[in-house]
């Protein structure tokens, strides 16, 4: 009995932490649209396809692994603005 309340306890945790995943990712991708919007003139088609390709990038290539996904991104980031950027 004890273990099935645990189990469900945690299971209604990690439903917790996924939909704050989820409500920190579609915020960022609001920010970031917005942003577009306003020094680029993105649209809906253009916005519409970084959407995609966002979620294409966290399938495909970061996966379900936190610690994969966030070694691939460091990965990525330090290629596109260089080692340190952090800093400047």
């Amino acid at each position: 009995m004890k273990n099935a309340y645990a189990v469900k306890l945690q299971q209604r945790k990690n439903k917790e932490i996924a939909n704050a995943h989820a409500d920190a990712f579609t915020f960022c991708g609001n920010l970031i649209a917005i942003a577009l919007n306003n020094l680029y003139g993105f649209g809906k088609d253009r916005l519409t396809a970084v959407e995609k390709e966002a979620q294409r990038i966290l399938e495909e290539e970061f996966g379900d692994d936190p610690e994969v996904a966030a070694y691939g991104m460091k990965r990525r980031i330090e290629q596109i603005r260089g080692k340190g950027w952090e800093n400047e």
